[in-house]
């Protein structure tokens, strides 16, 4: 009988470890991603990952924008161009997620890659947004912005929480809306 209640012990010994691991488990996959949020293809080499301020620069024009006030919430950079038809494709996905960013309090910035490709007043999204023409070459020594359309969000501490190249699909704005909401609360 000693044998047997010893067996016993051993298997609920191991499956009280095997629990705890799975358990460890679960926990690591929720919130790795809330903590690694960037793309490892984003950041030059060079970029120390932390945080950034908002991107100063020129419109087409040459008027000199400061992109995101000291009052904001979270700030969004896009960068994208008139001319590529990926941007036009995703413009749907991206007004309905500039939207809810501007509810969130969020200020969107839009960097085209040449002043050629500026968006008309009409054209930006939202109407409200900053765009940029020239950007600090500080700020994008950080980041490798080399294609359009890709989508930085921003926390009010300057962190980057979330990162999207290339045309937003149905659960990015989901996805990036979870962020802003997570980070809202941290």
């Amino acid at each position: 009988m000693t044998s047997n209640s010893l067996g016993d012990k051993l298997l609920l010994a191991c499956l009280a470890v095997l629990i705890v691991l799975d358990g460890g488990l679960w926990a690591y996959v929720k919130i790795a991603p809330i903590y690694n949020p960037q793309d490892p293809n984003l950041f030059y080499a060079s970029s120390d990952h932390s945080p950034a301020m908002p991107p100063t620069g020129f419109t087409g024009d040459d008027q000199r924008t400061v992109a995101v006030s000291s009052a904001s919430r979270g700030w969004a950079v896009r960068y994208a161009s008139t001319n590529c038809h990926f941007c036009r494709d995703d413009q749907k996905r991206w007004s309905g997620l500039a939207e809810q960013l501007a509810d969130k309090g969020y200020q969107i910035v839009t960097i085209v890659p040449d002043s050629q490709e500026s968006y008309s007043a009409d054209g930006l999204v939202p109407k409200a947004s900053v765009q940029q023409a020239y950007v600090d070459l500080g700020w994008l020594k950080n980041f490798r912005l080399s294609a359009t359309p890709t989508l930085l969000l921003f926390d009010s501490k300057h962190g980057l929480i979330w990162a999207h190249k290339g045309t937003l699909s149905i659960a990015d704005p989901i996805d990036a809306m979870h962020k802003v909401s997570y980070w809202e609360k941290h």
